[in-house]
């Protein structure tokens, strides 16, 4: 989220890491096709499932990037 004067910082921002790896796991949700296994992606150098990676983002308030929720439409 771009920084606004007038929007409320999050009270639980997401981290650097986390930020990245559910960038990578949105991408790999794009290529993952029916009948493969559920994606892995890279977090803290251990590969995890997309699935706990969108988990742990859930803890969080922030507003996903426009171009990653364009993704999911």
């Amino acid at each position: 989220m771009l920084h606004d004067e007038n929007v409320d910082q999050p009270a639980n921002p997401i981290s650097r890491e986390l930020h990245d790896a559910f960038r990578m796991a949105m991408g790999a949700y794009k290529n993952w096709s029916r009948g493969q296994p559920e994606p892995k992606v890279n977090y803290w150098r251990e590969l995890v499932t997309i699935s706990y990676v969108c988990l742990l983002v859930e803890q969080h308030d922030e507003r996903m990037p426009y171009d990653l929720w364009h993704l999911l439409k």
